[in-house]
């Protein structure tokens, strides 16, 4: 049943920038439209072209909520490449009365690398780095329990077919089902479909609500399936 995204059904409600921070990444549009990008139903999806902070903003809360910036629970460590923003440490988040009993950050650049840090402890998320980077993702999720689970993702369909980006999707509304609440930064047309979710497009002006079908990545997905003969020719200039 799709849930109705006005109810506060999440952990993590809002985000918010202290004051007195400027410069990179505070000017990134994703970041400027803090707070007024409302995390508090079950399920949010970031879309919005490269550049615009998705990535970024989806790294700092996940690191706000304690958790490894590489990818992983709180509980895994591992040193990853360095390159996190200093976001994490000027945002205040705001809770619900319900706190979550896990997290977990799903980061598809450094995936296998998390992935490798499980197989060394062992455990029901050891294995993965064994089968292709989409079976990763996928098995990483099948095996993460619903009940309680706070989910940051950054860009999961990346290296996911697609229908394995179908199969990602309903495990996503299992997942919801099961009582998590997800965060996710994503370019694909299909993900934000998940029911009750609300998707923010960003932009240079800032987050704009916006149905799943009307965002950039589901318009030009459609556009270019109507027509690819005349799509093609005014992309290539060969008309």
């Amino acid at each position: 049943m799709a849930q109705d995204p006005g109810v506060v059904a999440g952990y993590l409600r809002r985000a918010a920038v202290r004051g007195g921070a400027s410069g990179w990444p505070f000017d990134l549009p994703a970041v400027a439209a803090l707070p007024s990008i409302d995390l508090s139903g079950s399920a949010t999806f970031l879309v919005g072209e490269n550049g615009v902070g998705k990535s970024t903003l989806v790294e700092g809360l996940a690191m706000a909520a304690g958790l490894n910036p590489h990818g992983g629970s709180r509980n895994i460590r591992t040193r990853g490449h360095l390159t996190e923003s200093p976001l994490h440490e000027h945002l205040q988040l705001v809770w619900s009365r319900r706190r979550p009993k896990r997290d977990f950050f799903l980061r598809a650049e450094t995936l296998l690398d998390t992935m490798a840090a499980y197989d060394r402890i062992g455990g029901s998320l050891a294995g993965l780095t064994k089968v292709s980077h989409g079976e990763s993702v996928t098995g990483l999720l099948d095996r993460l329990p619903g009940k309680g689970l706070l989910l940051f993702a950054d860009e999961p369909e990346d290296g996911v077919s697609v229908s394995g980006q179908l199969a990602l999707l309903r495990r996503l509304h299992e997942l919801v089902g099961e009582g998590a609440q997800l965060v996710i930064a994503t370019h694909s047309p299909i993900l934000p479909a998940l029911p009750g979710a609300r998707t923010y497009e960003l932009d240079d002006d800032g987050a704009h609500e916006i149905a799943w079908d009307d965002t950039d990545a589901a318009a030009i997905t459609r556009s270019f399936f109507r027509a690819p003969d005349a799509y093609l020719a005014k992309l290539l200039g060969t008309r």
